[in-house]
This record gives C-alpha cells, structure tokens and sequence, in this order.
C-alpha cells in the first residue's frame, strides 16, 4: 500500500529526506492552512488595550520558544523605556519567567497574561510579534501576525523563517543567539516595515489553497477523484 509524507515545511521535508532517508518520491511538502476571511475579521474586535504599545511573543512557556530571550531583548534593547511586552500562552516555565522579569525590575512592564480570546486582535495591535524560538516545524504565529498587518522579528531557528519572511522581509530574522542583532532588527522595524496584504507565504497558506493541494495529492497518489 502507497504512503505519502506530508511535511509542513520545506526545511522538514529536506530533513525527511536527508536524515531520515525518506524517498523523496514519497515526500511532499503542504503549508498549514490558515483562514485569512476569520483573522480579517477579527482583528478589530479589541478596540481598548490598556498596555498599548507593546510587543507581543506568542507560544507555550517552554524552553523551546526562549521567551527569556525576547524579556533579555527587551531590557537590554531598553525598549521598556517607551513599550510594554506581553506575553501570551502558558507552560511549565511560568515561574522563572516571573522570576527573571523581577530580578530585572520590569514588572510593570513585562506581562504574562494566559491564552486570550481575539488573538488576532491582539497582533493587530502590537508594535511587533517578536519569535524568538530555537525550533518550530512552521511558525504559525508567523504567518498569523503577517495576516493579521503586525510586523514580525524572527530567530532564524529552524524551521520556518526564512520560508516565511521572504524577499524583503528576511532582513528582519535575528540570528538566534545574537541579542544585540535582534535589537537591531527590531529598530529597523519599528523604523520602517513592508506591511502587505499580498506576502506570498498568505497566498501559500490559504486555506482553500491548502485543501486544494491536498485533494491533488490524493488523486496523485490514490488515482481517485
């Protein structure tokens, strides 16, 4: 019986194949799909942020996602002096994130808020969504924040980035372990960004787009219509 791997990212398919020794025959590669008509439509639904401004990480408390680095980011970046951060989601490391934020004097200005409804809204209205994650198979936060009109910093961790801020919007990846790099980036952002509705990753990961290819690939590998 036939099988087909579906990867969610150039970056998994290459390693399907380069490490795992996958036969590439067998090996494709299909974007998550998002719905860009539901973020649209949403990203008005918060009119009253109180934080305003601020940055914005996304993501579970893990080691993984590094939000210690986006708080190391923000104090010695000294964007605490104009911004806020927020950070939404939860996890394990919770509590040495709280610890770290008051050992450096940032708790009224660096906020662990849970998971929140409208999160759409929320990108729409941060300054920036800063990703600063060692790994991800593909950063939906991402592509989400791009859909959603915020400007994006990213690590260049794999996977992901680099297939998602293409063209001009790759001057805006930070190298992973370069806090001084990210700060940059982040100024050159806040300074100017090619804000779009039209990125060419939106247009890949479209969710009739997705569907699409998946029922191609079935017809492809099963012969059915």
């Amino acid at each position: 019986k036939r099988k087909v791997n579906v990867c969610v990212s150039e970056g998994l398919h290459n390693e399907f194949v380069t490490s795992m020794k996958y036969n590439s025959k067998n090996v494709t590669t299909i974007y998550n799909p998002i719905n860009i008509k539901l973020i649209k439509s949403t990203i008005h639904n918060l009119t009253e942020i109180p934080l305003k401004p601020y940055f914005l990480c996304v993501g579970r408390l893990t080691k993984q996602k590094r939000f210690d680095r986006a708080i190391e980011i923000f104090y010695k970046g000294e964007f605490y002096k104009k911004y806020n951060l927020v950070i939404l989601g939860s996890g394990e490391l919770e509590n040495d994130l709280k610890s770290r934020i008051k050992l450096l004097g940032l708790e009224d200005r660096v906020h662990l808020l849970g998971w929140k409804q409208d999160i759409y809204s929320w990108m729409h209205n941060a300054e920036i969504l800063l990703q600063t994650s060692e790994r991800e198979a593909l950063s939906m936060v991402l592509i989400e924040a791009l859909a959603s009109g915020t400007r994006v910093v990213a690590s260049d961790c794999e996977y992901g980035a680099h297939e998602i801020l293409r063209d001009e919007l790759s001057m805006y990846i930070a190298k992973q372990d370069n806090i001084n790099d990210y700060i940059d980036k982040i100024n050159k952002a806040l300074e100017s960004y090619p804000l779009s509705n039209h990125y060419r990753i939106l247009d890949m990961c479209d969710d009739t787009v997705v569907c699409n290819k998946y029922l191609d690939i079935y017809k492809k590998y099963f012969g059915k219509e």
